[in-house]
């Protein structure tokens, strides 16, 4: 018995200890899925708080995106849409997102959006251009960016809308200049097709002029003959200034410069403009007193004037209207867009402004071309605003037209003020009726053999001996071979093999003093300051009348020159001075600063420096102190813009140093030829 309850006890002790051990197991299995779970909970809560820091970073990215962003349904309601979206359509959040697309696209036709979801399906992105409506009604374009994506578990599409009117704008900007570009090319081509049209004009209009003048002299002059042949010169002036027009075009024609009073000239145009104008017309000025000049050819000036005013009445009906003139002194800054193209500075603009038909747009852009013209061939052969578009190019100026169709034309024309404020009087000089001849032996050179007569006949019938060559090289042998019998050379500019100014450099250099005169159909073929430096003493443009021609070749021959030498930085003074100089007879050598200056002095030994005292790469001060250590008797005047009460310290220390006189600018032109025309004298 006792043994049976050991043995019992002992069992129920086994199944206490399996039952406390399950319980352990279920205890620690327990606590193992808590462990996992408070570890489960956590991680969580630590992707909950990523998702709300992704949240957040996606909202603050998605409002603070410069484009509006939208996200629509596949209906094309808004589910979501950002500030900027806000901002650019002019509603709150609240409004356009209870919106849809169609409330905020402008579409041509409803099959726009059907179709643009057909192509997002199939290539899962969409470029385009749209028009989006604001709250205010107005329209703004926008390149739109569109995709497929999932959001809250749905299809929908993102839609990222740029505003794209700058860039509009930009590319309308562009393609204006791009245009202005094109017009400034064709008629730049144009300009040097016209060149070459003028320089064969010329060179058939010279035999015609000279041969019709010689002829003048064997008929009496009261014959029906005579009177014929001066309609033949009359007719050669008309060619010319049909060549000047052209040329003033090409920009190549510079003309003889002198300051201008804008205001004067076109108070004389319009003295002349009162009696031919239909008094249907009413002509008004308003001209203001302008203090400033303009560097220019008084001709090209009143050429402008008369063009544009032509222009003017003839755009005005049988019914006539107003034709109004103004003028007045501008100033042009860095940002200036009145004429973009114009560098900052101080302008004179005056306008013609007429009531007229006006123009159309595609009028408008072909106006300053060459033989364009909306006239009757009666009435005008298109050259007039060419001419006057070439001649304000040419002095650095701009043009611009305002043309309403059925209400008038306004041309505004600016002309860079010059330094030189000092306005030259424009009266003609008379000449001597009696044509001047001589004894001296001309060598006349011209690859036209026709040319070579005529002049050679002229010369001969003044009295001069003549020998005419029909190249460069011909005639350099020649001069080589007689160098001493040879007083003057006249040759054409323009040759095959070596041109004008060429052979002048190789004759100068077998006999420096020769006098040479180059000829040429074109102005420009060299300029003043490179026949000074190469001792070129004048040049002449085809057709030439006899008259100028014998005056020019007697002058020469007659003047042992004085040389002066203009020392300045500013090319506007130097070309005065220049022009000035050469009708009083001097020769004029030009450098555009004391270094130049200094090198020029050694080459040519000039008889008088004009110097200006500031200048960049050698002051004036500086280089009269050289020249006067080099050449002690050189005769120096100074000039100078600087300083404003009483001498200008640079001038008086340039009278200390030597010089024979001072001038402050704006210079007084007649008070400094005298005083030249007196030192040179007494040297």
């Amino acid at each position: 018995m006792k043994k049976n309850q050991t043995e019992q006890n002992s069992l129920q002790e086994g199944q206490l200890n399996k039952y406390a051990e399950d319980l352990a197991a279920v205890y620690r299995s327990e606590k193992e899925k808590r462990r996992k779970l408070e570890a489960a909970n956590r991680a969580l809560q630590q992707t909950a708080e990523k998702l709300r820091e992704s949240e957040s970073r996606y909202k603050t990215l998605f409002n603070s995106a410069g484009d509006a962003i939208f996200i629509h349904d596949l209906q094309g309601r808004f589910l979501e849409v950002n500030d900027a979206a806000c901002r650019l359509l002019g509603y709150s959040r609240e409004k356009l997102s209870a919106m849809s697309l169609p409330d905020v696209e402008d579409w041509e036709n409803s099959d726009i959006f059907a179709d643009r979801l057909k192509e997002l399906q199939q290539e899962k992105r969409v470029v385009a251009e749209a028009l989006l409506l604001c709250r205010d009604n107005a329209v703004i374009p926008a390149e739109i960016n569109c995709r497929l994506i999932e959001y809250r578990q749905k299809t929908a599409v993102l839609i990222i809308a740029r505003d794209i009117r700058e860039r509009i704008q930009i590319l309308a900007e562009q393609e204006k200049i791009r245009e202005q570009l094109r017009h400034a090319q064709r008629l730049e081509s144009l300009g040097i097709m016209a060149s070459g049209i003028a320089h064969d004009l010329n060179n058939i209009l010279f035999p015609i002029l000279g041969y019709t003048e010689m002829a003048l002299d064997e008929i009496p002059e009261n014959s029906i003959a005579g009177s014929f042949l001066k309609n033949v010169i009359r007719t050669v002036h008309m060619g010319r200034a049909l060549v000047a027009q052209i040329l003033a075009f090409a920009r190549k024609s510079e003309g003889q410069k002198m300051p201008v009073n804008i205001s004067d000239s076109i108070h004389e145009v319009l003295t002349l403009l009162k009696n031919t104008l239909p008094s249907a017309v009413q002509l008004q000025e308003n001209l203001s007193p302008l203090s400033g000049a303009v560097m220019a050819d008084p001709t090209h000036i009143r050429q402008i004037i008369m063009n544009l005013c032509i222009n003017a009445y003839q755009s005005m009906s049988a019914e006539g209207g107003v034709l109004l003139i103004e003028s007045e002194e501008i100033s042009l800054g860095e940002n200036s867009r009145e004429i973009p193209d114009l560098s900052p500075g101080s302008y004179v603009r005056f306008s013609v402004r007429d009531t007229g038909c006006g123009m159309e747009a595609d009028v408008l852009e072909r106006i300053f071309e060459p033989y364009f013209t909306t006239k009757n061939k009666e009435e005008g052969s298109g050259m007039g605003l060419a001419t006057v578009y070439g001649i304000v190019k040419n002095l650095k100026g701009g043009i611009r037209v305002e043309s309403i169709p059925g209400t008038g034309t306004c041309f505004f024309v600016y002309l860079p003020i010059s330094a030189a404020e000092t306005v030259a009087e424009n009266a003609e000089k008379k000449t001597d009726c009696r044509l001047p001849g001589g004894n001296e032996h001309i060598l006349i050179v011209d690859d036209e053999q026709s040319h070579v007569a005529m002049v050679s006949h002229m010369l001969r019938r003044a009295g001069y001996r003549v020998s005419g060559k029909n190249s460069g090289s011909e005639a350099l042998d020649f001069f080589q071979a007689q160098a001493d019998d040879i007083d003057l050379v006249l040759s054409d500019q323009h040759m095959p093999g070596i041109s004008g100014y060429d052979m002048a450099l190789k004759i100068l250099e077998i006999r420096k003093d020769t006098p040479v005169i180059i000829c040429s159909g074109r102005e420009e073929c060299i300029s003043g300051r490179e026949a000074g430096e190469a001792g070129i003493r004048d040049h002449l443009v085809k057709p030439v009348t006899r008259e100028l021609l014998l005056s020019r070749i007697r002058q020469i021959l007659d003047q042992d020159k004085k040389k002066i030498l203009v020392v300045d930085d500013d090319p506007e003074i130097r070309e005065m001075l220049r022009l000035m100089l050469q009708r009083s007879g001097y020769e004029v050598i030009e450098a555009e600063n004391g270094k130049a200056g200094i090198h020029l002095c050694n080459i040519h030994s000039p008889d008088l420096v004009i110097s200006d005292m500031l200048m960049p790469e050698k002051r004036g001060v500086d280089m009269i102190y050289e020249l006067i250590r080099a050449f002690p008797e050189i005769r120096i005047i100074a000039i100078s813009g600087g300083g404003s009460m009483g001498m200008p310290l640079s001038l008086k220390t340039a009278a200390d140093l030597g010089a024979v006189r001072t001038y402050e600018k704006p210079l007084p032109l007649d008070d400094l030829l005298a005083a030249i025309r007196e030192i040179l004298q007494d040297k």
